[in-house]
């Protein structure tokens, strides 16, 4: 979900910056057809960018060759200033939030369709005009269309008005306007937080609607009569749904658009202005603040995925303990010294002197990408250990998972220039134990 929500926020900022020309420059434009396009295309540019966007820079948020030094949530967040909540990071309370908003959107939409089809349950159907019709008891119902039938009431249908209803409502079905709404509302559904997404949705249902009022025009009925009857079903039910209604819209602006004149042809090149838009929009998206942003939400996960503790490892083959590592990143370190109950009493593991956060910090000040593994492309995670005496002082250190020579080398190397650890504590007194040091080196292309 994490990368999901990743991809929203770039899709949803360039369709910030797309829906701005179009609705300063053309959307009070009488085109609509090609207005509806213009829609489209901001839709598919924005569902395109963060493909581009994305992958011009890793998941770690790396430019260059770098070790990748991991840290639990709650590490990374208090080294950046940003707030932790206990054990849980604010990138999982937004990754929530995020979810939840998107359960309660579909949750709404399938309240509404349900609603939809007790009413067509209670409903008698019949054909007209070729169009299928299906009449209803319920008296304040506005007319729409659920895919190619109509529904209305039987007070619209035995009204004088039943010719322009059909009309309007065959509109929408000839023209497939569901698809474009059913596109939209998924739109919403995954950016439902972007005010944007909600208004070009909107633009898109006002399109749909001018372009069914010119229909009914078109036909030859007369335009006062046909926007009196937009004016007095102007307060009759909706649904939440994405259906297009005889009433939707702006009925003020709607009669406006049914009184102008067409645009001229030329007025179509406003769609260029979209173009410095565009470029901003993603430029916006490289910049290094939203980089961060995305790339701390594209690693967020509802579960999370641990290394094996160094006290436990050490009861375990080692196999089984390289294996459990290599679903971290990086140096993993806890928040705070483990303490287990074991057999003969309790046990707290060894910890860096300086502290957790001094070592990551160390760490990454010291290591370098060996240029050798970077021109042969090798890349990895290597298992630093460290035997420690009863004081906590460093006995020895070798590699206990290799990668390669260079990996091997450079990782040996900074980590020889650690001497000191608070000891072990086993049953309240310090003992030897073996400390192991997960390193990850790893290339930008993945």
């Amino acid at each position: 979900m994490g990368a999901v929500l990743s991809y929203s926020i770039i899709s949803s900022i360039v369709l910030f910056f797309c829906y701005l020309p179009y609705r300063w420059f053309m959307a009070n434009r009488k085109q609509y057809k090609f207005n509806r396009l213009s829609v489209c295309a901001i839709y598919v540019l924005s569902l395109i960018s963060p493909f581009i966007i994305l992958s011009d820079f890793d998941a770690s948020g790396n430019d260059m060759n770098a070790v990748t030094i991991g840290m639990s949530d709650s590490q990374i967040l208090k080294s950046t200033n940003i707030p932790v909540m206990g054990n849980i990071s604010i990138w999982k309370i937004l990754l929530t939030a995020y979810t939840i908003g998107i359960v309660c959107i579909i949750l709404s939409y399938l309240m509404g369709i349900c609603k939809i089809f007790f009413i067509i349950a209670r409903s008698r159907r019949i054909k007209e005009s070729g169009e299928k019709i299906s009449i209803s008891d319920e008296a304040k119902i506005a007319p729409f269309n659920w895919g190619n039938l109509i529904i209305m009431s039987s007070q619209m249908y035995e009204s004088d008005n039943r010719p322009m209803i059909i009309a309007h409502e065959s509109a929408h079905i000839r023209q497939l306007h569901w698809v474009d709404l059913l596109f939209s509302q998924i739109m919403v559904c995954f950016q439902w937080y972007n005010p944007v997404a909600w208004m070009l949705r909107d633009c898109l249902k006002e399109i749909h609607e001018f372009q069914a009022d010119e229909s009914v025009l078109d036909h030859g009925f007369n335009p006062r009569r046909y926007q009196l009857l937009l004016v007095t079903n102007a307060f009759s039910s909706k649904f939440n749904l994405p259906v297009d209604y005889l009433n939707a819209g702006n009925i003020r602006r709607r009669i406006f658009m049914m009184n102008s004149i067409k645009s001229n042809d030329t007025k179509r090149l406003a769609i260029l202005t979209s173009l410095p838009f565009l470029s901003i929009g993603l430029l916006a998206c490289s910049m290094s603040p939203v980089r961060f942003f995305v790339d701390q939400i594209h690693n967020t996960h509802f579960y999370e995925l641990h290394s094996i503790d160094n006290a436990s490892a050490k009861s375990i083959d080692r196999n089984e303990y390289i294996d459990a590592n290599q679903t971290a990143y990086g140096v993993t370190i806890k928040d705070k010294a483990i303490k287990s109950e074991t057999k003969n009493g309790s046990f707290v593991e060894a910890e860096y002197a300086g502290g957790k956060m001094t070592l990551l910090r160390f760490l990454m000040d010291n290591l370098i990408y060996p240029p050798e593994a970077e021109k042969q492309l090798m890349e990895g995670e290597v298992i630093v250990s460290f035997q420690l005496s009863d004081e906590g002082v460093v006995k020895s250190t070798y590699i206990s998972k290799s990668v390669c020579k260079f990996l091997d080398e450079e990782a040996l190397r900074v980590c020889k220039e650690i001497t000191k650890f608070t000891p072990a504590i086993s049953n309240g007194s310090p003992i030897a134990s073996t400390y192991n040091l997960p390193i990850t080196f790893r290339l930008p292309h993945n």
